[in-house]
């Protein structure tokens, strides 16, 4: 006998909301408080698949060049960074001023 595993409404509506430019800047934001209530003025975020290889030497998806957008938009400035040693680490580096 087969046994199938079915998605539920709330698995679906969770797909849903991770194609949503303004989902991941919400989930970025919670990050940038905690860093910011710890006194730091930038955060590496790996949220949106920033971290996927395929942006080293190629293009931001269409959603991740939403949520830079987005970001850039509310004031903050938000960079897509590479640091080339052994391995290669990919991030979205967002930061926000001194006052």
């Amino acid at each position: 006998m087969t046994t199938y595993k079915h998605m539920t409404a709330s698995e679906a509506n969770a797909m849903t909301q991770r194609a949503d430019p303004d989902w991941h800047v919400a989930q970025i934001l919670e990050s940038v408080k905690k860093a910011a209530e710890a006194g730091k003025f930038t955060l590496k975020s790996y949220a949106c698949n920033f971290g996927d290889g395929r942006l080293y030497g190629g293009k931001p998806t269409d959603l991740q060049q939403s949520v830079i957008k987005k970001l850039k938009e509310l004031g903050y400035s938000a960079e897509i960074r590479v640091a080339d040693h052994q391995f290669v680490d990919i991030w979205l580096e967002v930061g926000w001023a001194k006052p």
